[in-house]
């Protein structure tokens, strides 16, 4: 697992979280997660997040119905706060 933290401006943040998972059975089974976060300090106590996901699977398991699943699965959240 890789982790990087980067303070990019006083303001903003960037988390990067990156693991990998190799199968020794056969090379094709390789999966992959990504995740990163950007935080964003707005205005006084109110932040934005936004966070990006990819998971990557080498090899997917077909469905009941015999179709082979895509291997990537993408997500993106958005989160606004505030503390007070």
């Amino acid at each position: 697992m890789t982790h990087l933290e980067w303070e990019v401006t006083p303001s903003v943040d960037l988390d990067l979280d990156y693991q990998v998972q190799v199968g020794f059975a056969r090379g094709d089974d390789v999966n992959h997660n990504l995740r990163a976060l950007l935080s964003v300090d707005l205005i006084d106590d109110f932040d934005l997040d936004v966070g990006f996901q990819w998971d990557r699977v080498g090899d997917p398991v077909p469905l009941a119905d015999g179709t082979l699943p895509d291997g990537d699965d993408f997500r993106v959240t958005v989160g606004v706060s505030w503390d007070f």
